[in-house]
């Protein structure tokens, strides 16, 4: 007599890795556009608040975003346009147009760890994050608040560009075991210190595109001097109506 014991083996469990490019399928909106509001809170400070349109078109053929932003409010910033190019491991081109100068400045590869636009998001964190660009490994599975359950993945940068672009030596992220989108995650800087939490809310189907989400409000908060930042997103208009020459250099002093 033989007895058979089946055994569930945790090989059938997901992998960090596996876990993440599910992640980047579900926040995948190739074409469109939105606006958006930045508000930042520092301690003994009024509230700053920022206004800008935000264009975002996939790469044909990649993974890999251009997104041009265009700053309405307030005044002293009105004009100021920045377009953000995605390349291969994370070798990002950044362009600053700032309109009191007639000038487009760069943002060197060093500088893309630095706050967006007086905010507690850096430049970096304006880019989407892309697998192949991170060592990843599953931590554990926990609850995550309103009856959900996440995977929680630890991240590492792979390469010496990586960490020099973002500033991250590591991150923890809590992704939803429902729909793959992240509702949390913390960030340590190149000398091992916990630097930023980022909350991710009212994530939502984009209407025509089966499987895919989209996050509306974001919170950040600098977990060294306790100042915050809101990002919020209106409705997604698309596809964005933007070609190629859009999104281009010599356009950033012209898009309206």
């Amino acid at each position: 007599m033989f007895l058979l014991i089946w055994v569930v083996s945790p090989a059938f469990a997901l992998t960090g890795a596996e876990v993440m490019t599910k992640n980047e399928t579900a926040r995948k909106v190739e074409d469109y556009a939105t606006e958006a509001s930045l508000v930042t809170t520092r301690k003994d400070e009024s509230p700053r608040s920022k206004k800008f349109k935000f264009w975002r078109k996939i790469r044909e053929g990649t993974t890999r975003y251009r997104t041009l932003t265009l700053f309405s409010e307030p005044a002293e910033i009105k004009g100021q346009s920045i377009l953000f190019i995605e390349n291969g491991e994370g070798a990002n081109d950044i362009s600053l147009y700032l309109p009191t100068y007639k000038k487009v400045r760069r943002v060197e590869s060093g500088q893309q760890s630095g706050s967006f636009m007086g905010s507690d998001l850096s430049y970096s964190d304006i880019t989407e994050k892309h697998v192949e660009d991170y060592d990843y490994k599953l931590e554990r599975e926990e609850a995550c608040g309103s009856g959900r359950k996440c995977h929680v993945i630890e991240g590492k940068p792979r390469t010496a560009g990586v960490r020099e672009r973002t500033g991250y030596s590591r991150f923890l992220i809590w992704i939803d075991q429902a729909n793959f989108m992240a509702v949390r995650s913390d960030y340590w800087n190149l000398e091992g210190e916990a630097v930023k939490r980022i909350d991710v809310s009212k994530t939502e189907v984009v209407t025509g595109l089966a499987g895919r989400y989209f996050s509306h409000e974001i919170v950040v908060e600098n977990l060294k001097n306790g100042s915050k930042t809101s990002l919020s997103f209106g409705k997604l208009n698309i596809p964005s109506k933007t070609d190629d020459a859009f999104y281009n250099v010599t356009n950033l002093s012209k898009v309206k």
